[in-house]
């Protein structure tokens, strides 16, 4: 199976993420532009690998069903809308735009897009 060349990219791609992340938030000047779009990034691609390989490891745990046991897909499609949420977070932090409302929103957005997500698989 192609389980183990798969889980050494994600934990490498989050490793390397963090590592990026950490080098801009304290090496790099926050003005640039550049330095600013790599900022969230990298901020968006650790959290999607931390959240996918959170995901396959408590795959294990909460499906009972073998078939749903340790697949990538599933677990990359689990993480996704967390970075989403988060790097949206900090990117309307940044530009002081975000408020309690905002978050509500965000929240509810990403209830209907899991809901839809399901909707459309349950088809």
């Amino acid at each position: 199976m192609l389980r183990a060349p798969a889980f050494l990219f994600v934990i490498l791609m989050a490793t390397g993420a963090w590592g990026g992340f950490g080098y801009i938030l304290f090496r790099e000047d926050p003005g640039s532009d550049v330095n600013r779009a790599l900022f969230f990034l990298s901020l968006f691609v650790a959290l999607l690998g931390s959240a996918s390989l959170a995901a396959y490891g408590l795959s294990f745990r909460v499906f009972s069903l073998r078939r749903h046991q340790g697949w990538w897909g599933s677990a990359l499609l689990q993480g996704l809308p967390l970075a989403l949420v988060v790097s949206a977070a900090v990117w309307l932090q940044s530009l002081r735009v975000l408020t309690l409302g905002m978050g509500i929103v965000l929240v509810a957005m990403l209830g209907l897009a899991e809901f839809l997500t399901l909707y459309v698989r349950g088809r």
